[in-house]
């Protein structure tokens, strides 16, 4: 089942899409730590980079403005080069 929907999404990401969207944490949303994203977050981005369509970051975070979350957004961007986004998406 995993496995089917990472080939739907990925279908969907290089045949339909205009743009991407990858939504990761910072760890403070829900009781999942950061560490266990971060995978799963490295596969995707490299995914979109190799299709070549436009995307960016949001870190869902219940501290936008943290110092803590601002260093990690800065890290990430130069990371992966892409514009990256602290919010809490609810």
């Amino acid at each position: 089942f995993h496995e089917a929907a990472e080939i739907g999404t990925r279908k969907v990401i290089q045949e339909h899409s205009t743009i991407g969207v990858v939504i990761t944490t910072d760890g403070t949303i829900g009781e999942i730590p950061r560490r266990d994203y971060i995978e799963a977050e490295e596969r995707v981005v490299n995914e979109l980079k190799e299709v070549g369509k436009p995307f960016i970051m949001i870190i869902n975070t219940v501290q936008p403005y943290h110092p803590d979350t601002e260093q990690l957004r800065q890290s990430l961007s130069e990371e992966y080069d892409i514009p990256v986004i602290a919010m809490s998406v609810e």
